[in-house]
């Protein structure tokens, strides 16, 4: 990517804190029109899948950001990143420092919820922030996230929102 924070927009604020503290003032969820839920966020070309966009609470009424991480935890999901899954893995079973840099764990769907999440990714030898909104591209037909996902428990949403960050 060669833009890993928000386009400044007049009037909104750009870091994590400052949307999330104006989406809880205005009572809204964070949208975020850097990496809008359509079809181009996803793929290439235009592909004939039935998706719909969806935050997970709209998914399972119990939806957490993370219990405990652990490398058996997730599968890749229906875009196929298996290479993504790989780094992750390694991230989870061998190096909880980095992991836990990358991956805050201080979000929640409950707390403080304003649809907004942030993930930290080393790039070109600095951390960057890269926020994402929690609208999930979700399968119309089969209900299932296209991005990775927690198998053993549905309701954690950590990975699939990681792999959103990583993307955009």
């Amino acid at each position: 990517p060669t833009q890993m924070a928000p386009t400044p927009h007049k009037d909104k604020p750009t870091t994590y804190e400052g949307i999330k503290k104006k989406c809880l003032a205005e009572g809204s969820l964070f949208e975020d029109l850097d990496f809008p839920a359509t079809f181009r966020s996803l793929f290439l070309k235009t592909v004939q899948k039935d998706l719909v966009w969806k935050r997970p609470k709209e998914l399972k009424k119990t939806a957490v950001f993370m219990r405990e991480a652990t490398y058996r935890d997730f599968n890749q999901g229906a875009l196929g990143d298996c290479w993504f899954i790989s780094a992750v893995n390694v991230l989870v079973a061998n190096n909880r420092k980095v992991f836990e840099k990358i991956v805050p764990s201080n979000q929640s769907f409950t707390e403080d919820y304003a649809g907004i999440f942030r993930f930290n990714f080393w790039w070109y030898g600095e951390w960057k922030e890269v926020v994402v909104d929690d609208r999930l591209p979700v399968d119309k037909i089969t209900h299932k996230i296209l991005y990775a996902h927690n198998n053993s428990e549905p309701d954690e949403f950590w990975v699939c929102l990681l792999e959103k960050a990583y993307a955009k």
